[in-house]
């Protein structure tokens, strides 16, 4: 018979593995940045699964305590790495990036000693556990990388613009709010990964949503390059064929309609004896003036 805690951390890793396959399905993520986002999913699973294990073996006097040791290490050492791959997703790479994998290893080190010597987990005779006399030390990490987090979302937020920068700053409040509530509270609140998977979900939504907004501002920015000569900015020979289509479709043509061309005198001269540049100069000059005649409005008769 499953506990509301087992189905609770089904949900999780279910939820994981779609997220998993969004990604992999979406063609606008890089594969270097599906890579960030598969580990990060990776180490919140993993480490949902290590707790649910803990969980579970607590009080089993049928298994050795080595094998709920290990399940408690794999639970302290992981759940810090949740922290870290949040981090990653955001691209980050910086003193605080690299403070933060010093913080990982260095946890992960402390973890595998403290093993042998009690220090995070202490197991009595009928294999229940308690916190051990050094369990503060991985407090102080848990809230270390969470801080490192939290600044690096904020750094990451300066690049979006205000409104989506308030939306990724939201996207903490469930975490760290499901975060606090298995610290604080009871232990049977077990909120910690289901929190952590909801704010995964929101981080991947927030990405996707951005490298929308993105990729419309480029095609924007091309379509100008398209119909505007970059060097003169009058409109493009394409410009000017669409609009040419649009009255050929209308089948008629405006009584104000003029259309007319300029031609420079030996702008080839120009081009080879002073240059192509003195020939984008002598454009640029003689455009205005030609435009400023060829508008003169004409007399009467």
């Amino acid at each position: 018979m499953f506990t509301y805690y087992s189905m609770i951390t089904l949900i999780t890793l279910a939820a994981l593995l779609v997220l998993c396959v969004l990604v992999r399905d979406n063609s606008r993520i890089g594969k270097k940045q599906k890579i960030v986002f598969y580990l990060s999913y990776l180490f919140i699973g993993l480490a949902a699964a290590a707790e649910w294990a803990g969980v579970q073996l607590n009080g089993n006097e049928s298994i050795p305590q080595c094998l709920l040791l290990a399940v408690k290490c794999a639970d302290f050492t992981l759940t810090p790495m949740t922290g870290g791959a949040l981090v990653r997703q955001t691209g980050a790479s910086n003193r605080r990036l690299t403070a933060l994998n010093i913080l990982l290893v260095g946890n992960t080190v402390f973890q595998l000693i403290a093993v042998f010597f009690g220090w995070m987990t202490v197991i009595d005779a009928t294999n229940h556990y308690s916190r051990g006399p050094l369990y503060f030390i991985y407090i102080l990490v848990y809230l270390a990388v969470f801080a490192i987090v939290i600044v690096e979302f904020w750094h990451y937020g300066k690049g979006f613009a205000r409104q989506n920068r308030y939306s990724l700053y939201s996207i903490l409040v469930p975490v760290l709010t499901g975060i606090l509530m298995q610290e604080v509270f009871d232990e049977s609140f077990r909120t910690a990964y289901i929190s952590m998977t909801l704010g995964a979900a929101m981080l991947f939504i927030h990405y996707v949503e951005y490298a929308q907004l993105d990729d419309a501002d480029r095609i924007k920015q091309q379509k100008q390059l398209l119909y505007r000569d970059s060097m003169t900015g009058l409109f493009s020979r394409y410009a000017y064929s669409g609009e040419l289509k649009q009255y050929d479709a209308k089948g008629a043509l405006p009584d104000d309609l003029a259309v007319f061309s300029i031609d420079i005198n030996r702008l080839k001269t120009v081009n080879d004896s002073l240059g192509h540049a003195a020939g984008d100069e002598l454009i640029c000059g003689a455009l205005p003036r030609a435009c400023f005649f060829a508008f003169l409005p004409l007399k009467a008769g």
